[in-house]
């Protein structure tokens, strides 16, 4: 509890509101970028053919990106809120939905790099079987 009455930590909270907003903002500009990808002409650069396909994949991919990023972003600037509120009016019940969110964050997060280091192994993989095919 000591930390909680350092005077020092409120002032951090609003750092953590602005990287939490600044989550949403970049969630929007990539979800954006998912919609309009075609007309910056990035699709046809990752492929030699104008396949309908690559552009959905592409546009799936990063939509899901933005989409991860947006709940990334909803949890830490909830955390913070609620902390926020806690502090002002020493509501135990605002500290705990604060913590059973930075909770949620920690364990999406873990989720996320589990899923991320999954997906390498299955990358290294699946060069590792080219390359040797290759020969």
């Amino acid at each position: 509890m000591i930390l909680l009455h350092n005077p020092i930590f409120p002032k951090r909270l609003n750092g953590v509101i602005f990287l939490g907003i600044m989550g949403f903002v970049c969630s929007g500009i990539v979800a954006l970028m998912a919609i309009f990808a075609k007309y910056t002409n990035t699709i046809n650069s990752f492929s030699d053919t104008d396949s309908p396909a690559y552009e959905i994949i592409f546009r799936v991919t990063i939509f899901v990106v933005a989409v991860v990023n947006f709940f990334l972003a909803l949890f830490l600037y909830r955390f913070a809120q609620k902390m926020k509120i806690a502090l002002q009016t020493s509501d135990q019940l605002s500290l705990n939905e604060s913590f059973l969110n930075l909770k949620k964050l920690y364990k999406f997060a873990g989720i996320l790099t589990i899923v991320y280091l999954a997906f390498l192994v299955l990358m290294i993989i699946v060069i590792v079987v080219i390359a040797l095919s290759s020969r």
